[in-house]
């Protein structure tokens, strides 16, 4: 299955290559960005490696899409075929948009950052293997997730590669899921101050996406989280009212919607946007407005 939407990206690389790259612009969403990352790796996978730079150069041209971790995953690519100055262009990049980034001084392939990163291993002192694992989740889920989005609304004919894209997306939750288990088993749930902001979030991204019974089980973990202010209220409200919803409950702050795609019922209309404030959500009418 792999192989074959493998073979998939690569032809769709051809093909828009062959068609015209210069159609392509810079990110003015998320989605945009994306589909740039998704095209740079298909042109990366096709060989076409000249190409493919210039589109992560697009795709990292605004630094309000990017997901960090893709920057020194463009890095890794860019070494692996000896474009040193890409992957040195990349690691700067993140370096310079994320304050506590760093690799291992000792394991860095490169010696000019090696001060910079001896200077923030000292004052961040991660435990970065564990970082990097839950980088690396966070970015699949994220990745595949995205990728089915994308060709769903890009191609929507398509419905065999749509359906193989979406199998894919959920062979990596369940994956994802058994690797977070495993984590908050040995670890208990990540600090902050052990693995960055990313890192952190991971757990609860996961599990946001898991079945049910995982996410009540995950439930008091993630509220010891914020008690010990491991993580923000807001990602407590979040999951709370999904588990709400989808056991037939009303909704305390109105994050979640029904299947027909309206807002699912609400616990107290008249409180709704103070509990709202107390985790940093905008008032509910300001979401109505936006979707009108």
């Amino acid at each position: 299955m792999v192989g074959e939407i493998l073979n998939d990206l690569k032809g769709l690389a051809l093909k828009r290559h062959q068609a015209n790259s210069a159609e392509l612009s810079v990110p003015a969403s998320q989605d945009d960005y994306w589909s740039l990352i998704f095209h740079a790796d298909s042109l990366f996978d096709a060989r076409l490696y000249d190409e493919a730079r210039q589109v992560y150069d697009l795709a990292f041209s605004d630094n309000r899409y990017i997901l960090p971790s893709q920057l020194s995953r463009a890095a890794d690519k860019m070494t692996t075929i000896g474009d040193n100055q890409a992957a040195m262009a990349y690691l700067c990049h993140r370096i310079a948009m994320e304050k506590d980034f760093y690799e291992a001084p000792s394991a860095t392939a490169h010696a000019e950052l090696k001060d910079t990163f001896e200077v923030r291993s000292r004052q961040w002192n991660y435990d970065l293997a564990l970082k990097e694992t839950l980088e690396n989740i966070f970015e699949r889920d994220q990745y595949d997730r995205l990728l089915w989005s994308q060709a769903v609304k890009n191609n929507p004919g398509d419905t065999e590669r749509n359906e193989r894209l979406a199998r894919r997306a959920f062979v990596t939750d369940s994956l994802n899921l058994v690797r977070v288990d495993e984590i908050l088993s040995q670890h208990g749930f990540p600090r902050k101050e052990q693995v960055g902001e990313f890192g952190n979030q991971t757990a609860w991204l996961v599990f946001q996406h898991a079945d049910l019974d995982y996410q009540k089980r995950f439930l008091p973990q993630l509220e010891a989280a914020v008690s010990r202010g491991d993580i923000a209220p807001l990602y407590l409200a979040l999951l709370r009212d999904r588990i709400d919803v989808r056991e037939g409950r009303p909704q305390r702050y109105g994050t979640q919607i029904d299947g027909t795609g309206n807002l699912a019922p609400l616990l107290d209309a008249s409180r709704v946007n103070q509990w709202r404030r107390e985790v940093g959500l905008p008032a509910i009418e300001q979401l109505e407005n936006r979707n009108n």
